[in-house]
């Protein structure tokens, strides 16, 4: 920019040719510092926005610690023992530290799936019902097995006092 006289001295008039210099450095200066008017509006919603993205992410990454402790429960369950269960005070504190953890790291549940949490909540329930049927049914089979053969010695412990008295 040139050096030059934009701004008159003791209190002289402007010159036309003055003004458009002073404007063409202010716009300059502007275009060189990228500014844009302030906006009170588009801060606030970009505030909101911000706010609405973390309480979804946190919501997303909840969901994705929840979702693997059911893996874990149901995974311990089929092949450990068929009453283990997360007790809930552990299951809650694991999701509350995870969740930070997980975003931090984007290890969260896609946003499309996380649309379908309570599909999900009702497919770990079924599939929970499912696992917790089939080792009822082993131990009911485990029973009449074990009662079976209760009866078949008790019919042979008859069979032999009755051939003893003949």
């Amino acid at each position: 920019m040139d050096e030059q006289n934009l701004a008159p001295e003791n209190n002289e008039s402007v010159s036309p040719e003055q003004e458009s210099a002073m404007i063409q450095a202010m716009d300059a200066v502007d275009k060189t510092n990228d500014t844009q008017d302030f906006d009170p509006e588009a801060t606030a919603k970009a505030e909101q926005s911000e706010s609405e993205q973390k309480a979804l992410a946190e919501q997303g990454a909840q969901m994705t610690a929840y979702m693997g402790l059911a893996a874990i429960e149901m995974a311990i369950q089929s092949t450990v023992h068929p009453r283990f269960k997360i007790p809930d005070h552990n299951r809650d504190e694991v999701i509350q530290n995870c969740a930070p953890v997980l975003i931090k790291y984007g290890a969260l549940v896609p946003e499309w799936l996380a649309a379908y949490q309570e599909e999900i909540t009702a497919l770990k329930s079924i599939g929970s019902l499912g696992m917790a049927s089939y080792g009822e049914i082993k131990r009911l089979s485990a029973e009449d097995k074990a009662l079976l053969a209760a009866d078949a010695q008790n019919d042979d412990q008859v069979g032999d006092t009755t051939q003893e008295a003949a």
